[in-house]
């Protein structure tokens, strides 16, 4: 997924000026994944453990699996099937709202001393 998508996409943009940020999931972290990051001089934003996810796709990705669950997918092949049709039928404005509401959230961030807002 790096070498194909993100990688050329983020230099064809940035050069090699830019930092990635991902959370701390252990396969985000793990041995394999950091070498690839060293050996391709790509780097890291600093993210503390717990740190509240402000990312625009956490919230999408929480209502795609609303819709997704209410289709009662009896095969993985069913399951993937819905996820593309759900998330293709996601009305642009709810990805725009998404992004909107950024300010408003790190806002309560700030005013919680760090802790998670509402989603």
């Amino acid at each position: 997924m790096l070498n194909q998508h993100f990688v050329p996409g983020a230099r064809r943009t940035f050069g090699n000026d830019y930092i990635f940020a991902q959370d701390n999931a252990p396969c985000h972290k793990s041995k394999v994944a950091l070498e690839y990051f060293r050996e391709n001089q790509i780097e890291l934003l600093p993210w503390p453990a717990g740190s509240p996810d402000l990312n625009p796709i956490e919230n999408l990705w929480g209502i795609l699996k609303a819709k997704v669950a209410k289709r009662f997918h009896r095969t993985k092949a069913q399951l993937e099937e819905f996820a593309i049709d759900e998330w293709q039928k996601m009305p642009q404005e709810v990805v725009k709202n998404t992004i909107l509401s950024m300010p408003y959230r790190i806002s309560q961030v700030i005013e919680r001393n760090g802790k998670k807002c509402d989603y």
